[in-house]
Parts: C-alpha cells; sequence; structure tokens
C-alpha cells in the first residue's frame, strides 16, 4: 500500500511539473506589445522613442525577443490622432504611449481599458487627482505652463529694458489657455506683457509681428508638439525679425535659437520607459502617481547672442547648463 501511494504521488509531481513548464514557457513566449502615438512625423520623430527603448532594455525588455513596437505617426495633423489612436486599440497593444499632449487626449477618447502612459506639458482633462490618477492614464508631466516664469525670467535678464514680448502659441493644444494665462500673470512679475500670437501660418505671423506698434523685444515660444516640428522656421522667423527668443526645449538654441529652458525630452521620454515597464508587469495606471520632469536645462547659444548684438548677463550664464559658441 504504502508503494502505490509513493507511486502515485510520483505520477502526480511528473505530470505537475511539465505544465508549470509549459506555463512558464507560454509567459516568456508573449510578446508584450506597446503602441507609440505622436503628432510628428516619422523622419523627425525616431530620436523621441530611443531613451524609451533604451530604458526599455535596461528593464529586460527587447524589442523582437519579449517585446514588440507599434508606431503611429500623424505627421504633424492633429486630426489624425483619433484614428490612429483607434488603430493602436484594434491591434491591440498593451499599453499606449502618447508622446505629446494632443496624442494624450486623443488616446484618451480613444479607450477607457488600455493603459496611456504620456509625456505632456498639461495635465488638465487628462487626469483630475496626479498623486492618485484614478484612471487608465499616467505619465510624466513636463510643465510647460509651470515653467513661464522661468522663461520670461530669462526674457527679462537677457533684455533688460524690454517691456513687451510676442508668445508664439498652438491654438489647437489644449494647454493653451493655461498657457496664455500664465504667461500674462508672470509677465507683470517682470515687468512685461506679453501678446499672445497664434501659430497657424508663420509668413501671416511675421507680418502680425512686423505690424506691431510698438515694436516687440522679444519672443517667447511656447513648448508644443506642433511647434516643435517647425524648429527650423520657427528659428528662421526669430532670426529674420531679430527678435532674441527663449524657448522650451534644448533642440532651439542647437539649430540657432537664442536660448531655451525647459525639461530635458530625452530625460522625460526615458522616463516613460519606468511606467512602461510596471504596466506591463500588471501595475494599474492608477497606482502610479504622474511625476515631473527630473531635469531641467538652461542652454543658450553665444554664437546667436552675439550676432543679434545681445549681452548674456554673466548671472544668467553662471545658471547655464549649457552653452553653445
Amino acid at each position: 500500500m504504502r508503494c502505490d501511494a509513493r507511486r502515485r504521488t510520483l505520477l502526480l509531481m511528473a505530470g505537475w511539473v511539465p505544465a508549470a513548464t509549459l506555463a512558464q514557457s507560454q509567459v516568456r513566449a508573449r510578446l508584450a506589445r506597446v503602441g507609440f502615438l505622436t503628432h510628428g512625423p516619422s523622419d523627425a520623430a525616431s530620436w523621441l522613442f530611443e531613451p524609451v527603448r533604451n530604458g526599455l532594455r535596461e528593464q529586460g525588455w527587447v524589442e523582437g525577443t519579449n517585446l514588440v513596437m507599434e508606431y503611429r505617426y500623424a505627421d504633424r495633423q492633429a486630426e489624425r490622432l483619433e484614428m490612429l489612436a483607434r488603430e493602436l486599440v484594434a491591434a491591440p497593444v498593451d499599453v499606449i504611449v502618447a508622446m505629446q499632449t494632443a496624442s494624450a487626449h486623443a488616446a484618451k477618447k480613444t479607450t477607457a481599458s488600455i493603459p496611456i502612459v504620456f509625456a505632456t506639458s498639461d495635465t488638465q482633462g487628462l487626469v483630475a487627482n496626479l498623486g492618485r490618477p484614478e484612471g487608465n492614464l499616467t505619465g510624466v508631466s513636463n510643465s510647460g505652463v509651470t515653467i513661464v516664469g522661468k522663461q520670461l525670467e530669462i526674457v527679462k535678464a537677457i533684455v533688460p529694458s524690454g517691456t513687451r514680448v510676442v508668445a508664439l502659441v498652438n491654438p489647437a493644444n489644449p494647454s493653451t489657455p493655461a498657457f496664455g494665462q500664465a504667461a500674462q500673470s508672470a509677465a507683470r512679475q517682470v515687468g512685461l506683457s506679453v501678446v499672445l500670437v497664434a501659430q497657424r501660418d508663420l509668413v501671416e505671423v511675421e507680418r502680425l509681428v512686423r505690424a506691431m506698434t510698438p515694436r516687440p523685444d522679444a519672443l517667447l515660444v511656447q513648448n508644443d508638439a506642433y511647434i516643435f516640428s517647425e524648429l527650423q522656421r520657427i528659428v528662421a522667423l526669430a532670426w529674420t525679425l531679430r527678435l532674441p527668443a527663449v524657448y522650451g526645449a534644448r533642440e532651439f538654441p542647437l539649430a540657432g535659437g537664442l536660448a531655451s529652458y525647459g525639461a530635458s525630452l530625452p530625460a522625460v521620454y526615458a522616463q516613460l520607459a519606468s511606467y512602461i515597464d510596471r504596466i506591463l508587469r500588471g501595475a494599474r495606471p492608477a497606482d502610479l502617481p504622474v511625476t515631473e520632469p527630473a531635469k531641467f536645462e538652461l542652454v543658450v547659444n553665444a554664437r546667436t547672442a552675439r550676432a543679434l548684438g545681445v549681452a548674456l548677463p554673466p548671472s544668467l550664464l553662471l545658471r547655464t547648463d549649457e552653452r553653445i559658441e
């Protein structure tokens, strides 16, 4: 009797081990699917994804091994974002990564069940509570609205006698009204006034600015995906108008703009990898607080300053993270 019981135990164990091994193998074999949704074109957006891919590799997610990435580009046509989001939902993907504010809003309209990880300049209309998002969205808010005060302080430091600033904004961005209000309030604190100009057509923007009386003293550029996609043309416009300009991303002074203050975009996108990893391992977006960028940076282009005849004050240069000569 004792031998029969032992034989039955061994048989049960023998049957259980392969089943467990098979289950583990199936888990390993399943490819996680991550969908990226971006407002920009494919030829200008690829650099955005590299920090995310690098971060995921560090967490053990390797494209082609246990991870599939789906990419959807709106090619600067915001009206296409919802259609592209629906494609990712239909794929289906396990996580949607919305690379800009407009992309996050489009994804939210499309699904209430698939987790959405975002990088935005404003969370208004996306999550009600940053500490507990209480929905299927979470991510990093790069504080495009809250840093406008620091950007205007930089404008005042660069043009101390200036009084009037033109702010170039995207009227289609949901955060633009909040940006405008923040800019007006912050400008009063440093003795400036701000005139908002919608960036629908840069030729028209140039005409409007040239017609302003008195002439504006500086240009402030909203940190926005559509505006970013027009980076070269906007830097050229500021140069044509001979206006000192402050931007929200370092890529502008790298392209010849005067100065920028804002979150390091590669650092922001690298932070997204941690959210994606935790969600793929079972975490709920509602339990992952929205965070701020880990790194802000001030970048100035000294060569452009000299060409414009702008004297960069030592107090500003001491705060500079990167000085382009």
